[in-house]
């Protein structure tokens, strides 16, 4: 009976790992119960003690509980709960029975009471649900299992009739039988079912504590003895004391968006020497509006304005800006769409240091500094390959903020460029351990170097015969039994900017009829300071191609006009060409939840078990029309279509995983899209495949979930 206590306890912790609602929150509480027991015995003895009694049928007894409380919601109306208590059975149990009474000399007909006065406490543990039928009105059920850690009794007979006088026959007392102990073959598992009724009334005014009158009637489903036919039965009167925290929510200040519309007019001034070659005019506004949403307030002004352009008689600059599509085709152009999201991510650290072949100097894209005091993560730009150009900051700022963590470092070699010399490998290890020690000031001790080997090459190498594949083996791993050293970096709600329409721009002079100039000059730029692109030429002007990134299109302002500006010089005059392009800058109504699960092997697709736990977490939070995407990439080292086929496996695991866990169909989110893209697309912030940490964070899935967060009105 005993394992099926703990089978019960089992269950119930694992009923409480639900998800929570708006409406009911956690509880932990403290309560006690005055119970009224009742027993329903039939039989004639304990077992090891002898009775004449002809049975025992019923009896009655009062005793406390208390215990904690713990209550965990699972819907509007339903939470699950646990307790784990001290529970009082006590009874006493009598039985009257006729006899001969002996008064002096004669014998009289009398009467004499059994009595079997049991002293039972039992610690139990019990799981059950929570029913809200009205605001604040509960009714419970629930099962209790325990075991007991008290279990004596006292026995006796006692001349009860005539009250005053006589004497048992035998022993000449009014007393006899008078034994106590040990309840033998006591139940090694006390069971019952509970039900109950209880209302909490608020003691302040967030609701948070509670205090609750309860009555309930525990019902015994086990015997006391397992021999004997002796349940118990109690109605109880309890109060509780509970507390319920309400969930922090932090305060979203409203982003504000301030957008520019500029209705421009332009008026050409042909002159055989103009004193300059444009002026700008003055701007005035026409109108403006704000629409306000939850988290964003727009304020839109419109403008209007009239510029003049001052052209010289001796030919004239024109220059024309052109789109060149994502399909490859090249259509006139005079606006820009930058489409932005909140996105939420964590950043996977790769714990690798790479150095070059047969060196163990530390490389400089690793920002190394002469002092910890110059480094500053928040400063760094929300970027994968930044942060781990900035690993060994990151990590000795960890230990730091970690004195008794620290970290193992294991060099490896090259075998087909370096061999298996361990002399290498144990100097780059030095290498790493000195910056340490030296910027940052980690005592030695707290770093381990794994030397002493015989084999320095990597367990889980690269093979491919190229610098490439070389370069991924020339490294040092590190280690913390400490996971804070090594976890990833959580950046929360950043505007990304994942589309830029039209990708590449193109700017055409083919309509500049100045002859043999001298030179020229194309500006890229918005009015307030953007410079987006700047290039300076002898000779005739030519078609300039560039492509906006990222940092530029963050950068961009809503509404100003970006100005194309041709400038030819010839004679030591200046002819001046313009063109302009608008600027719609918006920011999506979804946010992205966004998750690598970095880092797989080459040419594996195995989820490990720290990717399992990071799908769980990232998918318990789940919500009605979440839509879910897994994207598995590659690096470009391999065939294409082997490539292809991998980072489908890798999509496809994790996939499989979401489904398995069954969070979609809980919450009613979907998944979207599950698919490879082998090294076809680069992960989002992987500009290339040059380096061995941009090729490692390439093998991964990555899991968006997109989720709509602006409502509009």
């Amino acid at each position: 009976m005993r394992k099926w206590f703990f089978v019960i306890v089992c269950f119930a912790i694992s009923t409480t790992i639900s998800i929570a609602n708006d409406s009911l929150f956690t509880r932990y509480g403290l309560f006690v119960d005055y119970n009224f027991n009742r027993h329903y015995p039939n039989f004639i003895a304990l077992p090891g003690c002898p009775s004449c009694n002809p049975g025992y049928l019923d009896g009655s007894g009062t005793g406390i509980s208390f215990g904690g409380i713990f209550e965990y919601p699972i819907n509007n109306n339903l939470l699950t709960y646990g307790r784990l208590e001290l529970l009082n059975l006590n009874g006493l149990l009598t039985r009257n029975e006729e006899t001969k009474v002996l008064i002096d000399t004669s014998l009289v007909n009398g009467e004499f009471t059994h009595t079997l006065d049991t002293k039972l406490s039992v610690i139990s543990f019990e799981p059950g649900i929570n029913y809200n039928i009205i605001k604040n009105l509960f009714l419970s059920a629930g099962i209790n299992a325990g075991f007991f850690i008290t279990n004596t009794y006292r026995q006796s007979e006692q001349i009860t009739q005539p009250s005053d006088r006589g004497v048992f026959q035998d022993t000449k007392t009014r007393t006899r039988n008078d034994t106590s102990g040990t309840i033998q073959q006591i139940s090694s598992v006390n069971l019952s079912l509970l039900f109950g009724l209880s209302y909490e009334f608020p003691l302040n005014s967030d609701e948070t504590i509670f205090f609750a009158p309860e009555i309930s009637y525990r019902y015994g489903l086990t015997n006391i003895v397992s021999t004997l036919d002796w349940k118990v039965n109690s109605f109880n009167l309890g109060i509780a004391l509970k507390y319920s925290p309400k969930p922090f929510k932090q305060k979203i200040e409203p982003i504000y968006e301030l957008k520019k519309e500029i209705k421009i007019d332009t008026v050409i001034v042909k002159l055989q020497r103009p004193a300059k070659l444009y002026s700008q005019g003055q701007e005035i506004q026409i109108n403006s509006d704000t629409i306000r949403n939850i988290e964003i307030v727009t304020i839109n002004n419109y403008f209007q304005r009239a510029d003049t352009i001052f052209k010289k008689i001796i030919g004239e600059v024109k220059i024309q800006t052109y789109a060149q599509n994502e399909d490859g085709k090249i259509v006139k152009t005079t606006k820009i769409q930058i489409n932005q999201q909140f996105v939420s991510q964590a950043f996977p650290l790769l714990p690798y240091i790479f150095f070059e072949n047969k060196s163990s100097e530390l490389q400089s894209k690793y920002n190394l500094s002469s002092a910890s005091t110059n480094f500053n993560i928040e400063d760094l730009t929300i970027n994968p390959i930044v942060f781990h150009n900035n690993i060994l900051n990151i990590i000795g700022q960890r230990m730091k903020e970690n004195p008794s963590a620290t970290i193992n470092l294991y060099g490896f070699t090259d075998p087909l460029t370096e061999g298996n010399d361990c002399n290498i490998a144990n100097s780059r290890e030095n290498s790493i351990k000195e910056y340490f020690t030296k910027v940052w000031g980690i005592a030695e001790e707290r770093i381990k170097l794994i030397s002493g080997r015989r084999n320095c090459l990597p367990i889980n190498q690269t093979k491919t015969q190229s610098e490439e594949g070389y370069s991924e083996n020339r490294r040092v791993e590190i280690e913390s039994s400490n996971p804070s050293i090594l976890a990833p970096i959580a950046k929360k709600r950043y505007l990304e900017t994942p589309k830029i329409n039209p990708p590449k721009l193109i700017f055409d002079p083919s309509g500049t009829t100045v002859e043999n100039p001298d030179s020229w000059k194309l500006e890229v730029y918005q009015a307030n300071g953007v410079k987006i692109f700047e290039e300076t030429r002898n000779g005739n002007p030519v078609k300039i191609s560039i492509e906006i990134t990222e940092e530029q299109a963050n950068n961009i302002i809503n509404g100003n006009n970006i100005i194309v500006k041709l400038s030819v010089l010839k004679n030591n005059d200046t002819i001046l060409g313009q063109d302009e392009i608008s600027v719609q800058k918006d920011t999506s109504d979804f946010e992205v939840e966004r998750l690598s699960l970095a880092l797989f092997y080459v040419s594996g697709y195995e989820l490990r078990e720290v990717d399992k736990k990071a799908i769980n977490q990232f998918t318990k939070d789940l919500q009605k029309s979440d839509s879910i995407t897994v994207t598995g990439f590659t690096d470009y080292l391999g065939n294409p279509e082997t490539n292809l086929i991998l980072s489908e496996k890798r999509s496809e695991v994790v996939c499989n995983y979401i489904r398995d866990i069954n969070e979609v169909e809980r919450s009613g989110a979907i998944i979207s899209s599950c698919s490879g893209v082998g090294s076809n697309r680069k992960p989002p912030q992987i500009h290339s495949f040059e380096t061995p940490e941009e090729r490692f964070l390439s093998r991964t899935v990555q899991l968006e979930i997109r989720r709509k967060w602006r409502v509009n009105k």
